[in-house]
Formats: C-alpha cells, structure tokens, sequence
C-alpha cells in the first residue's frame, strides 16, 4: 500500500496537489505551478506586454470574453490573492469582490465599486 500525499495550494485555485508541485513564495504559503504561471501572466499584462489568456478563476478563454463582451478587448481585472496577482473577467471579479469586501473597504476602489 502507497499512501500519496497532498497539500493544498495557497494560491487562488486551491488545489490539492503534491508537496513536490509546490512552490515556497514565503514561509507559509506554497502555490502550484499553474497559480505561479498565471501569476507571471498577470504582471506581464500589468507591464502591457502581453494580453491575458482568459480568465484564471472561470477558465474562459480570451476569445470566448471577446465575444460574450461584444469587444476586442474585454474588461480584465487584476486581484491581489495571497501575494500574487490573478486576472479575472468582469463576472469572476465581481464574485470574488463580494467574497473580499472587507479588503476593499474604506477604499477608492471600494467606493466606485459600492463595496462599502
């Protein structure tokens, strides 16, 4: 009998996954591979280097935002998630709004989105 071991991810998907997918961005926190990628993804587009590829929470496609929105470039949104950035389209960042509103709370940001 093999007992196969798994830890959860820190970053935004959560995962379980092995320990040894697991990258040590603090000394707490442990993200996979997949948040690390998306995370890079994100301060690629805060830099304006490259587009997004979708949307990481909903996993919907560039393409797919494009057409839904009626736009070539769809509203994206970049949140702070345990020291990482995730890029969210407008629906998946209202939601997780919602889940984090104490954060945003007292702020410009809080405000024009009626969070307070």
């Amino acid at each position: 009998m093999h007992l196969i071991s798994a830890d959860p991810c820190n970053g935004p998907c959560g995962k379980q996954v092995s320990p040894h997918d697991l990258l040590p961005i603090g000394p707490h926190v442990r993200i996979c591979y997949d948040c690390y990628a998306w995370h890079l993804t994100a301060m690629a587009m805060l830099s304006g280097k490259a587009p997004p590829p979708g949307c990481q929470m909903c996993e919907r496609s560039l393409d797919t935002l494009k057409r839904e929105q009626f736009t070539d470039e769809p509203k994206m949104y970049l949140h702070p998630l345990e020291g990482l950035y995730a890029v969210l389209c407008f629906d998946c960042s209202q939601r997780y709004e919602q889940l984090v509103r104490e954060r945003y709370k007292n702020t410009p940001y809080g405000c024009q989105r009626r969070l307070n």
